[in-house]
């Protein structure tokens, strides 16, 4: 009676080179599925705080951060805000620098001040909001203490 090859008797090895050597993972590092190169037991990587800090410093009014972050919610609503910041003062001061165009000694009024003022007052809030999300970022406090799926920053 002949005894089988070792591959027959592990039915997981079915396919693999019997020249290659297996070896065992060592224990304590994360086996990778190959196909998404993410770790297979399912854990959330954390995000870099540093990462998250330069952010919300240099993009914070925007809401980069908190899409960084997960907070999807807050990302859209910033991003929207400031948007809409930008484009009522660009149209408020247009309008106004065409009405000293055609009045030169007019003051300032109507449509075209109202806008610049709203739009002003908009980026004033945004950036407030901005500076306040810099040092939760900072101090890892609020929601900027983890991410959406509740990891700490690394």
């Amino acid at each position: 009676m002949t005894t089988p090859a070792p591959q027959d008797q592990n039915p997981y090895m079915q396919g693999a080179d019997p020249a290659q050597p297996q070896y065992p993972a060592a224990a304590g590092q994360p086996q990778y599925d190959a196909a998404y190169a993410q770790p297979a037991s399912g854990y959330a990587q954390p995000k870099s705080h540093m990462t998250a800090l330069l952010l919300s410093i240099f993009l914070g009014g925007l809401g980069i951060v908190d899409f960084y972050m997960g907070y999807k919610k807050y990302g859209i609503i910033k991003l929207v805000l400031s948007v809409l910041a930008g484009v009522l003062y660009l149209a408020g001061s247009a309008m106004i620098a065409v009405s000293i165009v055609e009045s030169p000694y007019a003051s300032p009024s109507g449509g075209g001040f109202v806008l610049f003022l709203l739009g002003g007052f908009l980026l004033f809030v945004v950036s407030i909001w901005a500076l306040v999300t810099i040092i939760c970022v900072a101090a890892r406090k609020w929601i900027y203490a983890t991410d959406s799926a509740g990891v700490p920053l690394a």
